[in-house]
């Protein structure tokens, strides 16, 4: 089911941070499954280390989804 799909773009989600940690569209991603999920401690978590990311690499358009996608939490 949905749940079981959600878990399983988690975890490649994971994979794809663990090779790239600056790819800030997997935070993004990542952080939208598992508020479907409804682990939302997790994806703030996920956010805030996007967050980290996008600043560090100074690209304001992730830092702007990112912030976005935490206010609607």
């Amino acid at each position: 089911g949905k749940t079981e799909q959600y878990e399983q773009a988690v975890a490649w989600l994971d994979t794809t941070l663990y090779a790239d940690p600056h790819y800030h569209y997997a935070y993004f991603q990542k952080a939208k499954m598992l508020a479907a999920l409804e682990r939302l401690g997790e994806a703030k978590q996920t956010i805030e280390a996007g967050l980290t990311k996008a600043a560090e690499a100074g690209n304001d358009k992730a830092r702007g989804e990112l912030e976005e996608l935490l206010a609607s939490l």
